[in-house]
């Protein structure tokens, strides 16, 4: 039977883990900064899209991590948090087109790991 919190982590998984890092997962590793820039801009400014409401991807987690955070310790979501929180403190930045080339990949980077981190802890959960 799987973790109560299951539920909760494959929701952020679609949610956030899937949106995240969409449009960069299809660039090569050597990606010019423009198109860089332009992925990072739809997968991290506007992780949710609707008519009514766009989110970034710090919003996003805001909005999902209380339920998981009820069901599972910090230490289990410090990893999503700390990759998330770095992804926070770059949205001024790529929205001023502020950020270097190694910057955005970093970037990049960063929504991965927030993907890879839902996946896994999904995974996880999953397993009785």
């Amino acid at each position: 039977m799987p973790h109560p919190a299951h539920e909760h982590a494959a929701r952020a998984k679609h949610d956030l883990g899937k949106y995240v890092a969409m449009q960069t997962r299809w660039l090569p590793e050597d990606a010019p900064a423009g198109e860089l820039r332009a992925a990072l801009m739809t997968d991290v400014l506007t992780t949710r899209r609707s008519d009514a409401l766009t989110l970034s991807a710090p919003e996003l987690w805001h909005v999902l991590r209380p339920p998981l955070a009820a069901a599972l310790t910090a230490a289990e979501l410090a990893p999503i948090d700390a990759a998330v929180a770095r992804l926070a403190a770059a949205v001024a930045p790529l929205r001023d087109d502020a950020l270097t080339l190694s910057e955005l990949r970093a970037l990049a980077e960063d929504a991965r790991q927030v993907a890879r981190e839902l996946a896994a802890l999904t995974r996880r959960l999953r397993e009785p």
